[in-house]
């Protein structure tokens, strides 16, 4: 495979026996971004991805026989080190200095290009070549999802919402709790709360959007 910009290596290093990914994450909005686009792919390879803290993971599949890799965050270097010792498959999203450490020993993406490759990823990927979606997500990668799912269901229709700070905001504390839920197996109803609230915000900016 061709790998000519970061969304090729992402596609290579799913499709690869590569045991290792690195991200640049920059900050959240971006690697949940690099999250989204992973997810994404991943379908296609019948592959899970899932956020975990690294600790106690015993990296197992599913019942169904999927396989599932976990992302995990870390500024740690000792703690990359010591994924890096792993024969599992694993993303790690980091800082600047451990990328530059580590991007030389494994696959890696530097999340200062994500305006790139969220270009790429919209007109190769999901077919999507329209400015207004494409300026809108570059102000708010987080919305990436939600943005190109409306403009698919509705391309004729599709205006981007103006309130991008608000809703990051929200959306970005949202999922932080969503995740942290998943992650440290909290209260199962805490969860479905909390996913209930994301669904019925996106639910009603699609109506009045």
């Amino acid at each position: 495979m061709t790998k000519s910009n970061n969304i090729d290596l992402i596609k290579f290093f799913l499709s690869s026996s590569e045991t290792h990914l690195i991200i640049n994450q920059i900050n959240e909005e971006i690697g949940l971004f690099y999250i989204y686009v992973i997810q994404n792919i991943a379908l296609g390879h019948n592959l899970g991805i899932y956020l975990s803290d690294g600790i106690k993971d015993n990296y197992s599949d599913d019942l169904f026989g999927d396989v599932k890799i976990p992302v995990i965050t870390t500024t740690s270097a000792n703690k990359i080190n010591d994924i890096l010792t792993s024969t599992q498959k694993t993303i790690i999203n980091t800082d600047y200095k451990n990328y530059k450490k580590f991007s030389n020993q494994v696959t890696s993406i530097n999340g200062y290009d994500y305006v790139k490759d969220l270009k790429n990823f919209l007109k190769d990927n999901l077919e999507i070549e329209n400015d207004t979606l494409l300026n809108y997500c570059i102000d708010a990668p987080i919305f990436t999802y939600s943005e190109t799912s409306k403009f698919l269901i509705n391309k004729k229709g599709y205006h981007s919402d103006q309130t991008i700070q608000k809703d990051t905001n929200f959306i970005l504390e949202l999922r932080k709790a969503i995740f942290e839920i998943k992650n440290k197996n909290k209260n199962v109803r805490n969860l479905y709360d909390k996913m209930k609230d994301e669904f019925k915000y996106k639910k009603f900016n699609f109506l009045t959007s």
